[in-house]
């Protein structure tokens, strides 16, 4: 018989970690009490404290144009004065908040542990708020993004080569990037809106909604959805109407690697984004091959 002997140095260490106290910073925009949105963060622990607000913000801009102004001046007031107050109360300013506004205030406190309070915040944030952005790019997750990447651009240069096969007078309508062959920019990222797509009667993102990943896939669809609205917005004026379309590239049902309840996440997660597009005007078309989304972009440019 194996004998295993276990010992302590078998597990991680618990010597360096740090306890802490924190709460989301909750923001109600509309102020009718339907809506919630995470825009921050409040940790204290027993020697220090941190107050940070959702680095990616700036897409709230998306959703409500001038009124975002109001809503970013509230944030900032909030965050400024939670700060003074945590240094004059300590805990207690967790425990029983003070609001300068009754649309934001701060969520249920819980308890949570790390290295410091940057990574408690990160940790959290990444499952509490769907605005969260890491900016860092953690050595253990290189090949998971490296992966991904190659991902988008696969699907970039089967949509140019099928669409240009077909009608190459169309190259210049597709993002430089993606006709040059170079890697392609994230559309989370800081910057100008990432459009995919630009013709005369079509503005497209186009999108993979991977079975592997779902709620990956959601989010960066979302983003892609977000600089849609940038685009449209910013084109209101124009003499010409363009229709602005999300096109996603989906698995089928049938598909064998997919398990039952992979399938049923990817329906849910197609339901949530073809929900989201409604409310903002846009149009989600989810397609089951690359020939299918290229046939859109040429119906839609034929017309």
């Amino acid at each position: 018989m194996m004998k295993l002997t276990i010992t302590s140095d078998a597990f991680p260490s618990l010597e360096k970690m740090i306890r802490a106290s924190w709460a989301p910073i909750i923001l109600d925009p509309t102020s009718e009490g339907y809506e919630r949105l995470v825009v921050g963060f409040t940790a204290v622990s027993q020697n220090d404290f941190l107050v940070k607000k959702i680095d990616s913000l700036y897409k709230l801009r998306c959703l409500y144009g001038d009124e975002s102004k109001s809503i970013f001046n509230i944030v900032d007031l909030f965050v400024d004065s939670l700060k003074e107050d945590i240094s004059r109360r300590k805990i207690n300013a967790l425990r029983e908040p003070r609001s300068i506004a009754s649309n934001i205030f701060l969520g249920d406190l819980r308890d949570g542990a790390g290295r410091n309070l940057e990574e408690i915040y990160k940790n959290w944030a990444r499952m509490i708020c769907s605005f969260y952005e890491d900016t860092e790019e953690p050595l253990i997750s290189s090949t998971v993004e490296t992966k991904k990447t190659k991902e988008k651009d696969r699907l970039a240069q089967l949509i140019v080569e099928y669409v240009t096969s077909k009608r190459n007078s169309l190259l210049p309508c597709f993002r430089e990037e993606w006709r040059l062959a170079k890697k392609r920019s994230s559309s989370s990222s800081y910057g100008p809106a990432q459009i995919d797509f630009s013709g005369s009667n079509l503005v497209a993102n186009l999108g993979t909604l991977r079975f592997a990943s779902v709620p990956n896939s959601v989010r960066q669809i979302k983003f892609q959805m977000w600089d849609l609205l940038i685009d449209r917005d910013n084109n209101r004026d124009s003499l010409f109407h363009r229709d602005h379309e999300m096109l996603v590239l989906r698995p089928a049902n049938d598909d064998p690697q997919m398990t039952e309840g992979q399938s049923e996440r990817v329906n849910d997660a197609l339901l949530e984004l073809e929900y989201q597009a409604d409310k903002e005007e846009l149009r989600l078309r989810p397609f089951h091959s690359i020939a299918a989304m290229g046939d859109r972009l040429l119906e839609a440019e034929a017309a």
